[in-house]
């Protein structure tokens, strides 16, 4: 992901060799500075992402902070970034927790991505374990987020939340979910940061 000026990059990398679980590899995250005349990347510096198997990063709408999905251990972390584009302190960690219906792959959370709304006030992540979007109150100033109400939307029970995104006008979201391969559609109310089902498409 790139910052909102695109001064800097931020990419997650996990380790295939550590020891665990197929899906529980140990993960950081870099930074790097991108020179405007080249496009050449500097790695700026390289901390762990807080969880295990980290599939998706982002940057919130001040480019201060990078938000990341852990598949492996299903969870979601937050972190500061300096005024050098260089990654600062953990601000926010949530364990998600729950299964849904398929034996397979269900059986624990596991995040599969994570961004922010369009007015920089809600975290909406997609959790491929739950058959639930996620729902959380994001706090610009300090970095940490808390459950809103509602918390969450669902989708089909055993479909697997992948990717979500909103409208280019911000009045609508869509849910892509990978096992079923239903796109869902939502209006999105930022008053209250809920989302309301309008329709699938199978």
């Amino acid at each position: 992901t790139v910052t909102p000026d695109h001064r800097f990059l931020y990419a997650v990398t996990e380790d295939p060799l550590s020891v665990g679980p197929p899906l529980d590899h140990v993960s950081f995250v870099s930074a790097f500075a991108i020179d405007q005349a080249t496009g050449k990347l500097r790695l700026l510096n390289t901390l762990p992402t807080g969880g295990t198997s980290t599939c998706f990063i982002s940057t919130d709408k001040t480019g201060r902070y990078v938000l990341m999905a852990n598949f492996g251990s299903g969870s979601v972390s937050v972190i500061r970034l300096k005024e050098d584009g260089s990654l600062g302190e953990l601000t926010s960690f949530i364990q998600n927790i729950g299964h849904s219906v398929n034996p397979a792959i269900q059986t624990s959370p596991h995040p599969h991505s994570i961004l922010v709304s369009p007015d920089n006030r809600y975290v909406i992540v997609s959790d491929l374990g739950l058959d639930k979007i996620l729902i959380f109150h994001f706090d610009a100033r300090t970095g940490e987020l808390s459950p809103p109400d509602p918390p969450f939307a669902t989708v089909k029970p055993g479909g697997g939340p992948r990717h979500f995104a909103f409208s280019p006008s911000g009045k609508f979201a869509y849910q892509l979910s990978e096992m079923s391969g239903i796109v869902d559609a939502f209006a999105w109310d930022p008053t209250r940061g809920a989302l309301t089902h309008l329709q699938s498409s199978e």
